[in-house]
């Protein structure tokens, strides 16, 4: 295999040793196990409870039926800077628990989110968002470089393995006054493990269709009563599903350790590292004819037409590889118990390399050469991406937390401090030759380009960030609770250009900003168990290099977009707080956004987007032995100025929601079944008459307006706990085989989901 940017290689060996590692797993945890001292559940005072109550710490989720609760209104979201409740944050937000995660037997972190409602998925120019990796999109808009960890952006190009997250959040509307620039659709955070007070060590072996191979372990042991270790590694091999010649490989480790568990100072030191290549999936063509009755200009996957979907578009050189390594180091010290201190310092590294197919620039359609696509005469001529990012972040979070009165008045109250700096280097590598040969439609062969890559290291970023944030949320009386959060932050970015296409062009630019983002709100809590609130936020996004491939910043084309959103909502605690309810509907407004002309002119718009919505959720215990997750998503947006007013927002689907039950049958087994479903959503905005893109300089017909079918898809999980020591769980992913779209890049790369995959999982714990 060709050597990666910077001289590094995905070795041919590397799936035996995969393999050989995932055998290693097991004994790796055993010997943990045999080292270690066994320590006992401790019993521990439930918060609020009475004198002699008492709440063991439970180890093993499995064969538990009717202990805790699945509410997740219940929960907190791991932020220092959000110090309630999701019951008491005014704003929708989705809680994907540890638990939930295991349930499913997801490997990727797009894998949980696309579960969600009112959230899809982006590609890159094959198979990636931006130039690669997890891309997102919220509420119709993007939610690039809006993923953090553990409350501290995550600025990599990287596809995010659970195998370290305890908890996914993802903030829907704006969430820049706590995480700081973004767009306004949403936010995702993801809460990582740390070390607890117990021992455990639990070892997970996954089988599957499809060359389907994953092991991971959790490994806690208290060293001395103020220590404690944790260790979680995994190790990944699959195919896809009705897909050829794709295939993924990863291994990740990530230990952590707290010094002062029980002490009111705390030190934890954390370090990940996470490695994957493969062979990404870069979609299939588009199949469109430019006149249909009702069905004007909608371009489909060829495989709705015919095409067999198992068909890959690419060669046998094509790769893409993800490198992070991030260490984190957190100080916490409690003054009192009601004012506490958080430090958060991290240094993060991220490299990623590809060279791939893309789809063509056209639609496949012809009407003297290929008039349908299963004529045998149909080919495509596909091109190439061969981008790169190498980068490395310096960030510290301070957090100063108080709960106090004044007066009649009760605070509780968060000021932070963030300071930041990104240096990122961007490739934009160049190919001999410059054309890779033509593919058959119907029976394309994994034949090699022939094409070699001369790596140009193009663009180089700093960016710096400094940001204050301010929270306050004041109990008025009678129920009735007021919040204002506010974040200041100075934004700036260097860039260089390193091979310039002319002698005269520039070389370097500079571009600064001051954003305001803020959060109003009103709450009333006529019970303690009902949240009823009125909100409005309010977050700026600049242009940047940080989310995707990124030339020299122009101040004339940076001007921050600014996204308000207002929102009314409720959340119900039911059943003894054990079910919880959510409601909500949103209208949010996009503008300052750059549109481009049909003679490529850009146009800032003071009055881009309106987007509107409703929101429903069901999370908890109907009964102590069934549990039910639930949500639907309702989205409507039009575009209100510029060429396109009047269009459609793309990238949002209509109607989208899911709900899963779990039925624990005795206290051995339980089971567990989920509907997914997600209507028609269009690859860019388009026209809601003639489904028709937005004219613009590379596409002035306006023709190129791609639509990704709808789908509904079946999984079922069975666990079966043999005693506290073994359990095996099946999961059927996509049981029904349904051909489903998860994500696209623009109408060219139309990429598929997950075919029907089954799954063995065996958990050994000791």
């Amino acid at each position: 295999m060709e050597a990666g940017i910077d001289g590094r290689t995905a070795a041919p060996e590397t799936s035996a040793q995969i393999r050989n590692t995932l055998g290693l797993l097991p004994v790796i945890a055993l010997s943990a196990a045999l080292t270690s001292p066994a320590y006992a559940q401790t019993a521990t005072p439930a918060p609020g409870a009475a004198d002699g109550d008492v709440v063991l710490q439970q180890i093993n989720v499995e064969g538990k039926g009717g202990e805790g609760t699945s509410n997740t209104n219940e929960a907190t979201t791991g932020l220092k800077r959000v110090p309630t409740k999701i019951q008491d944050t005014p704003q929708v937000i989705n809680v994907i628990t540890e638990e939930q995660i295991q349930q499913r037997a997801v490997t990727n972190l797009s894998e949980l989110i696309t579960r969600v409602p009112g959230v899809t998925m982006s590609a890159g120019e094959g198979g990636g968002g931006g130039m690669g990796g997890d891309s997102f999109n919220i509420r119709g808009l993007t939610a690039v470089g809006n993923v953090f960890v553990d409350g501290i952006r995550d600025s990599g190009i990287a596809s995010r393995d659970p195998f370290n997250m305890e908890q996914v959040e993802i903030f829907k509307g704006g969430a820049g006054s706590t995480l700081g620039r973004g767009g306004g659709g949403g936010s995702i955070n993801m809460t990582s493990k740390t070390a607890k007070d117990h021992f455990f060590a639990d070892i997970y072996t996954t089988v599957g269709t499809d060359n389907y191979y994953r092991g991971a372990i959790d490994v806690n042991v208290p060293v001395t009563p103020e220590v404690a270790f944790r260790l979680n590694a995994v190790g990944l091999s699959r195919d896809f599903a009705e897909r050829d010649h794709v295939f993924q490989k990863r291994w990740g480790i990530a230990p952590t350790v707290t010094f002062g568990m029980t002490s009111d100072t705390k030190l934890t030191l954390s370090y990940i590292h996470q490695e994957d290549w493969g062979r990404p999936d870069n979609g299939v063509p588009r199949w469109g004819v430019p006149v249909l009755p009702n069905n004007v200009g909608v371009l489909e996957p060829v495989t709705k037409h015919g095409v067999r979907r198992q068909n890959y578009y690419g060669y046998l050189e094509d790769r893409e590889e993800y490198e992070l390594d991030r260490f984190t180091a957190t100080f916490e010290h409690e003054f009192t118990p009601d004012v506490s201190f958080t430090n958060t310092f991290r240094v993060g590294s991220y490299w990623h390399d590809r060279f791939v197919t893309t789809m063509p620039a056209g639609n496949i359609y012809d009407a003297v050469t290929c008039a349908n696509p299963t004529d045998p005469t149909c080919t495509i001529n596909p091109g190439q991406s061969t981008r790169g990012m190498d980068g490395t972040t310096y960030q510290n979070q301070a957090t100063l937390n108080a709960n106090f009165d004044t007066g009649t008045l009760s605070h509780q109250t968060s000021l932070g401090l963030d300071i930041s700096r990104e240096n990122l280097t961007h490739y934009n590598n160049s190919v001999t030759p410059s054309s890779r040969p033509a593919l058959d439609l119907n029976n394309p062969a994994l034949g090699s380009h022939g094409q070699t890559r001369i790596k140009n290291p193009r663009f180089d970023h700093k960016v710096d960030t400094v940001g204050v944030t301010a929270y306050d949320r004041v109990h008025l009386g009678n129920g009735f609770y007021v919040i204002g959060n506010g974040r200041v932050e100075r934004y700036k970015v260097n860039s260089v250009d390193n091979a310039p296409t002319s002698p005269t062009a520039p070389t370097q630019s500079s571009y600064g900003d001051t954003l305001f983002s803020w959060l109003g709100a009103i709450e009333y809590k006529p019970w303690e168990n009902h949240t009823y609130y009125a909100a409005a936020s309010s977050t700026e996004l600049p242009r940047s290099p940080t989310t995707g491939y990124t030339g020299l910043i122009s101040v004339d084309s940076v001007k921050p977009q600014k996204t308000v959103t207002y929102e009314l909502g409720g959340k119900w605690n039911l059943l003894d707080e054990r079910l919880g309810l959510g409601a909500s509907t949103f209208f949010t407004k996009l503008s300052d956004e750059v549109t481009e002309d049909a003679s490529g002119n850009q146009t800032v718009n003071e009055d881009t987007r309106h987007i509107k919505g409703i929101e429903l959720s069901v999370t908890g215990n109907v009964t102590n032995d069934l549990t039910v997750t639930a949500g639907y998503s309702w989205l409507y947006g039009r575009i209100k100025s510029g060429d396109a007013a009047g269009y459609a927002v793309g990238l949002m689907p209509t109607h989208s929601g899911f709900i899963w039950a779990d039925y624990q049958v005795n206290e051995k087994f339980r089971v567990g079944a989920g509907v997914n479903y997600i209507s028609n959503r269009f690859t860019g905005d388009y026209h809601p008459d003639t489904r028709l893109g937005v004219p613009n300089a590379t596409n002035p017909s306006g023709n190129s307006s791609g639509r990704l079918p709808g789908h509904v898809t079946v999984d079922v999980s069975a666990n079966y706990q043999f005693n506290e020591r073994f359990g095996l769980q099946f999961n059927a992913i996509n049981i029904f085989n349904e051909e489903t779209f998860e994500k696209s890049h623009g109408a060219r790369h139309m990429v598929p989901g997950q075919g029907r995959t089954f799954l063995l999982t065996a958990k050994t714990s000791f």
